[in-house]
């Protein structure tokens, strides 16, 4: 068994209360000295270099977003075999418009209603491919990629490059 003092006993919540009361007012203040040192985010976002660079390494960074999108596709074997699956599907729909009508069981398809049933298919694969979240990651992965490098890399001006010579 515990004993307490007389102040405790007179008022257990006390000091149970007083805690949580500095630190929500040490936060407030925090918050507070932390809102007034904010930088406007015009000032924050713009960089003078940003544009020069991105344009100077636009072919580079495609590259890199292709060899990002390889990647996505190598090790998603699934979306790869569906995207390969709906490439053939509409080769072969696009291919009977002039063959004409395939008969399947009594029944005539043309060549509109493949491209259908391709789009119905290609709804059906890539959500189960996961195709959404493959493309969201490497939208992310390029953007993260090409901002970080374009942050960080300064473009001499022309009298430096000049001096260099």
């Amino acid at each position: 068994m515990t004993t307490s003092s007389p102040d405790q006993m007179k008022n257990p919540s006390m000091e149970t209360f007083s805690e949580p009361q500095t630190l929500i007012s040490k936060a407030k203040s925090f918050i507070a000295s932390q809102r007034k040192s904010i930088k406007p985010w015009k000032e924050f976002i713009h960089s003078p270099e940003l544009p020069k660079t991105t344009s100077k390494f636009r072919a580079n960074y495609i590259v890199v977003s292709l060899i990002l999108a390889a990647y996505t596709l190598v090790t998603s074997p699934f979306l790869l075999l569906s995207i390969a699956v709906l490439y053939a599907c509409w080769t072969f729909a696009s291919l009977r418009k002039e063959a004409g009508p395939v008969i399947v069981f009594g029944h005539e398809y043309t060549s509109q209603d493949l491209l259908r049933g391709t789009f119905v298919l290609a709804i059906v694969l890539l959500y189960m491919a996961s195709a959404t979240s493959a493309l969201f990651w490497l939208i992310g992965a390029s953007l993260a990629f090409i901002l970080i490098h374009a942050s960080f890399i300064t473009i001499p001006s022309p009298e430096q490059l000049e001096e260099s010579v």
